[in-house]
């Protein structure tokens, strides 16, 4: 039977520390929370709760501002050889816990991804999808939008698998050099972090680290991608794109730097440099449609209505709930003058996002 040792690095996670460790009881031989200072109710919390729960132990851990060195102390005294990370502002989907046990003891893969969840009021980010959503410690629902990643929670640390990088760690550089097999797991941890009244605060200081990982690893394609998502979180979008140009200059074979590229320029309101990144992202993925969508958007402000319509429409025939893809094919079709039908495209994106301000008010122009 597998042993498993669910580990903590939390600081301030007062909302939402004592779902995320209940959520893990069903799975955990030991629960291990390391405190790197927090100054809220955390310690009370978990001090209460060390209590309740034989198997939860709480210890003290100096932060030296290396996400990878923190997990890999904390990994380092567990107790047992399967370690499966959370945070405090994570819970764990529970009819998805026992997926988990069953992935340990498959000896398929030394390492495993799961989905994390993350909620969001804000309606703006991509590839969102609408929720209504009792939060821990909430009665009521409230209507959030949420959209999935992939994160790296589960090793076995007897294969000498350790995460590497300062922020946005990951166990897939070393795991590639060792030879081991990583998979994805079908696992949901739902992921409140950006419901937090600190959120700012969190960006600010992901773009300090990041700053430092890619001076640490200027060979590093990643670090650069960090480094740009990170300004542009922040809001320095011409630092963004300066930074974002050079990686392209660096690394031209490297897709996943195309497409923080066009994002970038998207963001930047340059359509047409976007146009031509999103190109250049699509000799990798000819077939994403993600990309595709976002070309809608970069065609539409260049004015390139037929060419935007026809693959809005392309698109629409197998995503039929594709949002950006309505709304673009709204407005477009509204300055040609079809009124009808652009009507029948801003009613089809407020269902899939019905809170939404801009379609609202759009709409309001058909009866105004």
């Amino acid at each position: 039977m597998t042993k498993l040792s669910v580990c903590y690095i939390v600081k301030n996670e007062s909302l939402y520390i004592e779902a995320s460790i209940k959520s893990t009881l069903d799975i955990a031989q030991e629960i291990l929370v390391f405190d790197t200072g927090s100054t809220d109710s955390t310690l009370d919390i978990l001090n209460r709760l060390t209590r309740e729960i034989s198997i939860l132990k709480v210890e003290k851990m100096t932060w030296t501002n290396h996400f990878a060195d923190a997990r890999n102390h904390a990994a380092q005294l567990a107790q047992n050889d399967w370690i499966f990370f959370v945070d405090g502002d994570e819970v764990l989907e529970v009819k998805d816990a026992q997926k988990i046990l069953t992935a340990c003891e498959s000896n398929t893969a030394e390492s495993f991804s799961v989905i994390q969840r993350n909620y969001t009021r804000e309606s703006t980010l991509d590839d969102l999808q609408p929720v209504s959503l009792i939060l821990p410690g909430s009665q009521a629902p409230e209507s959030l939008f949420f959209f999935d990643n992939l994160m790296e929670r589960i090793l076995n640390r007897k294969t000498g698998l350790k995460y590497e990088g300062r922020v946005h760690e990951s166990l897939l550089p070393l795991s590639r050099k060792l030879n081991l097999r990583h998979q994805n797991l079908d696992v949901i941890l739902h992921h409140f972090g950006r419901l937090k009244d600190h959120q700012e605060k969190k960006t600010h200081f992901y773009l300090e680290l990041s700053q430092l990982k890619i001076e640490e690893e200027s060979n590093n394609p990643v670090a650069w991608v960090e480094y740009a998502v990170n300004l542009l979180a922040a809001n320095q979008k011409d630092l963004a794109l300066k930074t974002i140009v050079e990686a392209v200059r660096l690394f031209p074979q490297v897709d996943l730097v195309w497409k923080t590229a066009y994002q970038t320029a998207l963001r930047c309101q340059l359509y047409s440099l976007a146009d031509q990144w999103i190109e250049k992202y699509l000799e990798f993925h000819p077939n994403d449609s993600y990309s595709l969508t976002q070309r809608t958007t970069a065609l539409l402000y260049q004015g390139k209505w037929d060419e935007c319509q026809k693959l809005s429409e392309s698109l629409l025939s197998s995503e039929p709930h594709n949002f950006v893809c309505h709304v673009n094919l709204g407005v477009l079709l509204f300055e040609k003058k079809d009124f009808v039908r652009s009507k029948k495209h801003i009613q089809l994106a407020l269902d899939l996002r019905p809170n939404d301000s801009f379609l609202t008010s759009a709409l309001k122009k058909f009866s105004g």
